[in-house]
C-alpha cells in the first residue's frame, strides 16, 4: 500500500508533466485522483485498505474473479479511463484528471508486474501473467519488507528530487523552459499553457539592461508581445477590469520583444492560474461618438475600421490624419475619431478643370509610338524575307536557262546561301505588353477622375448641407486581465 501510493504519485507526477504538461499538484482533484487510482486495482482484495473502504464491491469481485484478475488488466484500465474522461469532458471540458487517473492506475499494474505473481494484463482474454523481470528471484515477494522498504526509499528519494527540481509543482517543460529562458522556450511554454503567463524579462537598450515584469499576450519563435505597466498613469478598463492594483502602479502598455531588433537576455515565465481573456467586439454602423466611447479605456490588441466617407483619426502622441480606413495593432491608447475639420476648397471656375485630367496622355502616346515602331520593324523584316524569296526564284530561273558549269555552280551557291535564311517569326508579346500598359494607365486615369468627381460631389453636398452622417464599421480585439477571483496587478519593474 505505501509503495503504491508513493510510487504512483511520483510516477504519475513525472510522466504527466513530461508527456502532457499536467501538474498533479496544481489541483486537489488531480492529486486525490492520483492517490485513489494508484491503489484502486486492489479493490478486489477485501483486506486491502481500498477493499475495506469498498467492501461490498471488493467481496463481490473477489468471489467472482479472484485477486489480481479483472481489476489488474488493460481492459479495465481502458474502460475506467474512458468513463472518467467522459465525465470530465462533459462537466469540466478538459482531461487533466483522466490523465492522472490513467497514469496512476497504470503505475499500480507496472509495480505489481515486478512481483513474483505478476499481472494478467489481458484478462479475461488471456490469463497468463505478465512480469517485468524474467528472473523470479529478482522480483519482490509479498511480505518481503526489506525489498519493499528499498522500493519505498527509492520512490521517496525520486519524489524529493523531482520536487526540489521543480518538476512536480511546475511541470517538466515549464522547468525546462525556465532554465533556458529564451523567446523560443517562452513560445513553447505559451503554446502549452492554459492560463496567463507572467514573464520576467531583461533586454539590452544600447548598453543599458532593462528589466521588468509583464504578461505574455502573443508569442512566436523569435518575438513576444507583453503587457507591462507604465511608470505613471491611472488604471484602465480592460486591464484588471477597473482601477484596482493596476491603477496604482500605472497604465498598461505594449512591449514587443523582438530577437532580430534587440538583444533579449532573459524571459522567465511563471503561470498565474488566471485566464488570458482576449475579446472581439464587432463594430457595426457606429457614429464617431459611439465608437470613441466603445474604445475608451480598452487595451487594444488590434483595430480595423472602415467608414462611409473620409474621417480624421488621431493616435496617441501622433498628428491627426484623414483616411478612409484604418488598421492598427498594440495600441497603448484608443485613437480619437472625428469628422475631418479641413473642408475641400476650390477656387471658383476650377470645378470643370479638375475633372479634365490629361496627364496620362503623353505616357499613352509614347507607348503607342513603341508599338508602331515594333510593327514597322516586323513589316520590314517580312518585306526583306519576301524580297529574298523573289531573288531565290530569279536565281532558279537563271540556273535553268544556262548550260555553263561554272555559272551554274555560282548560282547554286547563291541559292543555298539565300535559302539558309530563316523566315521572320511574328512576335506580338511586346505589343501585348505595351497594350496592357496602356489599358492600365487608362484605368488608373479613370479611377483618378472618379476620385475627383467624388471629391467634388462631397464638396457640393457639404456646401448644400446634404452630407450624410459619418458611420464606422469594423472589429476590435482587446485584452482583459481579470478573473472571477480578482484582478491582476502589474508588479513594478527594476
Amino acid at each position: 500500500m505505501p509503495n503504491h501510493l508513493a510510487g504512483g504519485a511520483v510516477f504519475t507526477g513525472f510522466f504527466a508533466s513530461i508527456l502532457f504538461g499536467v501538474n498533479i499538484l496544481a489541483s486537489p482533484w488531480t492529486l486525490a485522483t492520483t492517490l485513489v487510482a494508484s491503489v484502486l486495482p486492489d479493490c478486489d482484495h477485501t483486506r486491502s485498505p481500498i477493499g475495506k473502504l469498498l467492501f461490498p464491491l471488493a467481496k463481490w469481485l473477489n468471489r467472482r474473479f479472484g485477486h489480481r484478475t479483472i481489476t489488474h488488466s488493460i481492459p479495465a484500465l481502458v474502460a475506467l479511463t474512458l468513463l472518467v474522461s467522459f465525465v470530465e469532458k462533459t462537466y469540466f471540458d478538459h482531461f487533466r484528471v483522466s490523465i492522472a487517473f490513467c497514469l496512476a492506475y497504470w503505475s499500480h499494474l507496472l509495480f505489481d508486474m515486478c512481483t513474483l505473481q505478476g499481472v494478467p494484463l489481458m484478462y479475461p482474454f488471456r490469463k497468463n501473467p505478465f512480469v517485468l523481470i524474467g528472473n523470479p528471484d529478482a522480483r519482490i515477494r509479498v511480505g518481503d519488507y526489506r525489498r519493499e522498504a528499498i522500493a519505498f526509499s527509492v520512490f521517496l528519494v525520486w519524489g524529493v528530487s523531482l520536487h526540489s527540481l521543480g518538476l512536480l509543482q511546475n511541470g517538466f517543460w515549464t522547468t525546462y523552459n525556465r532554465t533556458f529562458a529564451t523567446l523560443h522556450h517562452l513560445h513553447s511554454e505559451f503554446r502549452r499553457s492554459t492560463d496567463l503567463l507572467r514573464v520576467d524579462y531583461a533586454y539590452l537598450e544600447g548598453t543599458q539592461e532593462i528589466t521588468g515584469t509583464g504578461y505574455c499576450i502573443e508569442s512566436s519563435e523569435s518575438k513576444a508581445t507583453l503587457l507591462v505597466s507604465s511608470p505613471e498613469g491611472g488604471g484602465r478598463e480592460g486591464v484588471g477590469g477597473g482601477k484596482g492594483e493596476a491603477g496604482r502602479v500605472g497604465e498598461a502598455h505594449w512591449l514587443l520583444l523582438d530577437q532580430s531588433k534587440m538583444t533579449v537576455k532573459r524571459v522567465y515565465p511563471t503561470h498565474t492560474g488566471k485566464p488570458l481573456d482576449i475579446r472581439h467586439l464587432d463594430l457595426v454602423n457606429l457614429t464617431a461618438d459611439s465608437l470613441n466611447r466603445a474604445l475608451s479605456g480598452k487595451t487594444i490588441l488590434s483595430l480595423e475600421l472602415q467608414a462611409n466617407q473620409p474621417f480624421q483619426i488621431t493616435e496617441a502622441n501622433g498628428f491627426p490624419k484623414t483616411v478612409t480606413s484604418y488598421a492598427g495593432k498594440y495600441l497603448d491608447a484608443a485613437p480619437i475619431l472625428s469628422f475631418p475639420q479641413a473642408r475641400l476648397s476650390f477656387p471658383e471656375g476650377t470645378l470643370d478643370s479638375l475633372l479634365a485630367d490629361y496627364s496620362h496622355l503623353p505616357q499613352i502616346e509614347l507607348l503607342e509610338q513603341k508599338i508602331a515602331i515594333h510593327r514597322r520593324e516586323q513589316a520590314a523584316a517580312r518585306a526583306a524575307w519576301d524580297a529574298t524569296q523573289s531573288q531565290i526564284a530569279q536565281l532558279h530561273r537563271q540556273y535553268a536557262a544556262t548550260d555553263d558549269p561554272l555559272q551554274r555552280q555560282n548560282l547554286h551557291a547563291q541559292i543555298r546561301e539565300l535559302e539558309a535564311i530563316n523566315p521572320p517569326k511574328p512576335d506580338n508579346t511586346q505589343v501585348e505588353e505595351l497594350q496592357n500598359q496602356i489599358r492600365k494607365i487608362e484605368k488608373e486615369a479613370a479611377l483618378r477622375s472618379e476620385a475627383k468627381r467624388q471629391a467634388l460631389e462631397l464638396k457640393r453636398r457639404q456646401e448644400t448641407g446634404q452630407l450624410q452622417e459619418l458611420r464606422f464599421t469594423g472589429i476590435v480585439r482587446y485584452v482583459i486581465l481579470s478573473s472571477p477571483e480578482g484582478n491582476l496587478s502589474f508588479p513594478s519593474g527594476t
